[in-house]
């Protein structure tokens, strides 16, 4: 008499099939939440990026000038928080001469038109916790700055001569911002961003897409006036026209 319990019961194509399709389910679950969460992100920062365009409004629409380029702040707040700016109607983040304006979200917590999650240093203009707690990357931040200075030559930014007041998100190397500005987003996530606001061109309007630092050089944001979709590396950096103009 045959010995069957020297065989084993293999899968049959009925059970491989199963298998397959519950494994194809948990990869597209899986898949379809990345998806969610990048997408609830991208939401945030939006979200975010109106926050700080309406305060900076209300705030130049309350003093007549814009936060960090208050000339008069002092005589509102005191000493200990912030130097007055120039009252020139420019936010001079890296100003290459005079007054360096760098407290904008200072200016906007002492006003309690937004509250601001980083001490008061010579930095207070940048906006770091809120920023990763909803990028989950520990060098992404935003500032408020005139024109995109420090790289607008070698990284694509905006031009030196601007004058409209911008929001910067990037990332930095230090909190001072004097090295490298990282890249952030990646472009498919910046077209997104660029489309809802604006018109999804990152060289015109008034959302731009600016090459960002990735590794040891600068990438390609853009290509020849679109975003390089195919890219997948944090390639970059965004600026928002704050005034209507």
């Amino acid at each position: 008499m045959r010995n069957t319990s020297q065989y084993k019961k293999a899968f049959s194509l009925v059970e491989l099939s199963i298998v397959l399709i519950i494994v194809g389910l948990l990869v597209a679950g899986v898949s379809a939440g990345s998806k969610l969460i990048e997408r609830a992100r991208i939401s945030s920062l939006i979200t975010k990026i109106n926050d700080v365009k309406s305060a900076t409004t209300t705030f130049l629409a309350a003093y007549e000038e814009p936060p960090a380029d208050f000339s008069n702040r002092q005589s509102f707040w005191g000493t200990t928080n912030g130097a007055n700016g120039d009252g020139d109607g420019l936010i001079e983040f890296f100003a290459a001469s005079g007054v360096v304006e760098r407290n904008a979200f200072g200016d906007l917590s002492d006003a309690n038109m937004m509250s601001m999650n980083n001490s008061y240093s010579s930095d207070a203009a940048m906006e770091q916790r809120h920023i990763f707690d909803i990028l989950n990357i520990s060098s992404a931040n935003l500032y408020l700055d005139y024109g995109d200075v420090y790289h607008s030559s070698s990284a694509g930014g905006l031009s030196v001569s601007s004058t409209n007041n911008h929001i910067i998100l990037n990332g930095a190397s230090d909190t001072g911002m004097t090295t490298v500005n990282y890249g952030v987003l990646t472009p498919a996530n910046a077209y997104s961003i660029d489309k809802k606001l604006d018109d999804g061109i990152p060289t015109s309007g008034k959302v731009r897409g600016l090459d960002g630092y990735v590794s040891s050089s600068y990438v390609t944001c853009d290509s020849s006036s679109t975003y390089a979709l195919t890219t997948t590396s944090l390639a970059c950096r965004m600026s928002f026209q704050i005034s209507d103009n």
